[in-house]
């Protein structure tokens, strides 16, 4: 009896730490439009002369009424190329910022986006990728409607960011290419190597991946970007730091062996940069080496 009791107390304690887990990864601490701006502004020169540009907020409505908040930002208002930069985990439009110069220099315009639960929208669970996914895939057609079916129009994203605008090709939206930085191959080996970093027992893993599908219906196991890539035949830049610790350089490797579209596809290493970090790294490279991939597709 005595045994039985303490089997039962160490799985509800077991539970009690997944649920705690769980709630870790899609309730984390985020970060505000202002503290996002501060801490930019502290970087070194990445809020840059972002005061200067000529900017217009834009929202978007999506099918359950939440409402998406933006910045587009314009290189030429007359122009009909357009880059949608969606940003990383726990952050805001704000880490687009960095990337203006490269896409300006493509002579592109280029939307920057709060992501679910992030920024200035409304609070909730981040999805890994799941919601983010579906909500740029219906942004990407509010996109069209607004600015015309006749654009073009790329997708950038970073670490979360970047998952998500692969994971949207599932959705088949009608875009023109895909650049990604630090992109994680999919979120069970993404999670699972994040919380073996904080010495998480696999037992607890496996708990927690139960806890999120059944408590806060989070399928995390449905979500590999390689398995999208593979069937896709759009143009795809991946971009990765080689010292990138978070989202570790080889899944970047995994992704681009796993796209079976052998033309317009690049592996691209940024030496001695860490996570999302490869444009501070070599501002010049990236700019140079966005512009190559983009001039190369002839769009």
């Amino acid at each position: 009896m005595v045994i039985m009791i303490i089997i039962i107390a160490l799985l509800i304690l077991l539970l009690i730490v997944a649920d705690a887990s769980s709630r870790k990864v899609l309730y984390p601490n985020h970060r505000t439009l202002k503290m996002s701006e501060d801490i930019v502004k502290e970087e070194d020169d990445e809020w840059r002369d972002f005061d200067k540009k000529d900017t217009e907020e834009v929202d978007f409505i999506l099918k359950d009424n939440y409402i998406i908040h933006g910045t587009m930002v314009y290189n030429d208002r007359n122009s009909k190329k357009f880059v949608i930069h969606t940003h990383g985990f726990r952050f805001t439009r704000h880490g687009g910022i960095k990337y203006l110069d490269a896409f300006f220099n493509a002579g592109y315009n280029v939307y920057m986006y709060d992501l679910r639960s992030h920024g200035e929208n409304v609070r909730g669970p981040i999805g890994m990728g799941e919601a983010e996914s579906d909500d740029l895939a219906q942004i990407i057609n509010l996109f069209r409607r607004k600015y015309g079916t006749d654009i073009t129009l790329g997708l950038h994203g970073e670490s979360l960011g970047a998952f998500t605008s692969l994971m949207v090709l599932n959705n088949k939206p009608t875009v023109d290419f895909v650049i990604e930085d630090c992109a994680y191959s999919d979120t069970i080996r993404e999670l699972k190597y994040q919380m073996g970093r904080n010495k998480i027992p696999p037992v607890i893993f496996k708990l927690v991946v139960i806890v999120a599908r059944v408590k806060y219906k989070q399928h995390w196991s449905d979500y590999d970007a390689r398995k999208v890539v593979k069937t896709s035949t759009l143009p795809i830049c991946f971009i990765h730091g080689n010292m990138d610790t978070f989202t570790p350089p080889y899944m970047a490797k995994d992704l681009y062996e796993a796209c079976d579209f052998k033309e317009n596809k690049e592996l691209i290493y940024f030496d001695g940069a860490e996570h999302a970090n490869s444009e501070k790294s070599n501002p010049q490279k990236y700019v140079d080496e966005v512009k190559s991939f983009i001039d190369n597709l002839n769009i």
